[in-house]
């Protein structure tokens, strides 16, 4: 059982129930037997503890929890290689059919979504390694249309887009690559530059004016505003 997600009012848990991993590394044992039991995603309730199981296909794979109940994530690949969408995004509703949402935009993966706490909008990327591309839309979940937020790059140089509490700013990832080099990392704020990291940056808004990150073996508070550091504290 996987703990997935926590709906946007924070009373609700989304649950997995997966058989797990069935094959073993020597390949003289047979695999394990799958366990009969009802896999699929749940929903457990913080106010009265009850566990109700979703009717939503167990070949979905989860990104994000929408605050009208419906969950965006992608299904089986369905689509021919050369598209570079092998996992289309879909929203679900529980019993509903999947309802597709990249038909209109760039050719690529659509992956890495953050959901706005208003819940007008949806950043995610969008990248495909065929054709060296990147980049970083928004996803109106009203008009189901997207717009383009970040400029275009190569495979993988923008990724991780993350809305502030309020949902007024969004944050991104811009990264660098040279040969033999470490990857340099970015961290962008509505197209400006705020905080640079050569070892790679993992990051969270803490809130409107703060943001915590990882960047070199450091945990690191800066203003959202400027970029300065606030504090700074050695991982051990």
């Amino acid at each position: 059982m996987l703990i997935t997600a926590w709906s946007t009012n924070s009373r609700e848990l989304l649950l997995h129930v997966t058989a797990g991993e069935t094959e073993l590394p020597d390949f003289d044992v047979p695999e394990l037997k799958v366990r009969k039991a009802e896999y699929g995603f749940y929903r457990f309730k913080m106010a009265d503890h009850s566990l109700e199981l979703l009717k939503i296909t167990d070949k979905f794979e989860f990104e994000a929890w929408l605050p009208n109940g419906e969950f965006i994530g992608s299904l089986e690949p369905i689509l021919p290689e050369q598209t570079c969408r092998e996992n289309p995004l879909v929203i679900v509703r529980e019993g509903a059919s999947a309802i597709p949402i990249d038909a209109n935009a760039e050719p690529g993966r659509l992956a890495q979504v953050a959901v706005s706490s208003d819940g007008i909008s949806a950043a995610m990327s969008v990248h495909c390694s065929r054709s060296n591309f990147s980049q970083i839309v928004k996803f109106d979940l009203e008009n189901r249309t997207f717009l383009s937020v970040s400029a275009k790059g190569e495979y993988a140089e923008y990724q991780w887009p993350r809305f502030s509490p309020s949902a007024r700013q969004l944050t991104w990832i811009r990264s660098r690559h040279a040969e033999r080099k470490l990857a340099q990392d970015t961290l962008i704020l509505d197209h400006k530059p705020i905080y640079e990291c050569i070892a790679g940056i993992d990051y969270s808004w803490i809130d409107n004016s703060r943001i915590g990150l990882i960047c070199g073996g450091q945990l690191i508070v800066i203003d959202s505003t400027s970029g300065k550091e606030l504090s700074k504290t050695q991982i051990k």
